[in-house]
């Protein structure tokens, strides 16, 4: 994520920067004033700011109604909340009184969970491209699935869902159910026999890693079920792609 800090305290913005930036942080700029906290601020759009609310002797609420107005979390690094009274603000700044560095540590770490998860929310929900045909009645409708996979082109993804050489069984209508709400309105899924279908259009490797991980936390996928992938390469029709997902050469987890 990328940070800005803004106080007129040279030493804790040090120790500040170099807690940002030991955990894969960026810090865009420090400011020590109002005027250049809030030239930071428009011209380097942070996605974090830190800020003491009163940098010198000016409460700086520009400084952070500028900064929620513009979308970034704000961490209010101060010895004092009475300026950050409840309802001035929306949405209302982290507080972290100072000089309390592990619990300001603590609050970077929970904006980095946050923003990860809202990051690959919005990575498999953006629709890279959509698939071709009419859109399936349910997961059984094999003739929209067929047309989509039909016109799939590179960079789209197959993904197969089946019992593993073990023989576990698996419950493809269950999994169907478990990734309707996730997956994005472009993808199609199919369910036929004991094995699910995924087509996931544009997504490539990462929409695969994606899949799998939501997958494999879940009861529905046992350690004997058979994960096979593919991409569809440059020059491949879908209908090479789709018979090496049923050859050796696709990708295999058990």
């Amino acid at each position: 994520m990328r940070f800005a800090i803004c106080d007129d305290d040279d030493m804790f913005c040090s120790m500040v920067d170099a807690m940002i930036t030991s955990h894969g942080h960026e810090v865009i700029g420090i400011a020590g004033t109002t005027a250049a906290a809030l030239g930071l601020v428009r011209q380097g759009h942070p996605e974090v700011v830190v800020i003491d609310p009163v940098i010198g002797v000016n409460a700086d609420f520009d400084v952070i109604h500028e900064a929620l107005g513009a979308g970034a979390k704000v961490i209010a690094f101060g010895r004092t909340s009475s300026l950050l009274s409840t309802g001035r603000y929306h949405p209302e700044p982290h507080f972290v009184p100072k000089p309390d560095l592990p619990a300001l540590e603590r609050i970077i770490e929970r904006l980095h969970l946050d923003h990860e998860a809202v990051s690959e929310t919005d990575r498999r929900h953006r629709p890279l491209r959509a698939a071709s045909g009419p859109l399936p009645t349910g997961p059984g409708d094999a003739a929209a699935f067929y047309t989509a996979l039909n016109e799939a082109t590179d960079g789209d993804s197959v993904v197969s869902i089946a019992p593993g050489p073990s023989g576990d069984t698996i419950d493809p209508n269950a999994l169907a159910d478990l990734l309707a709400d996730g997956i994005r309105g472009t993808d199609r899924l199919l369910v036929g026999g004991s094995s699910l279908i995924v087509l996931l259009p544009g997504g490539g490797t990462e929409a695969i890693e994606s899949l799998f991980t939501r997958l494999s936390s879940d009861a529905h996928l046992s350690a004997g079920v058979e994960f096979r992938s593919v991409v569809v390469g440059a020059d491949e029709s879908p209908t090479d792609a789709f018979d090496r997902l049923k050859r050796a050469d696709a990708s295999i987890r058990v």
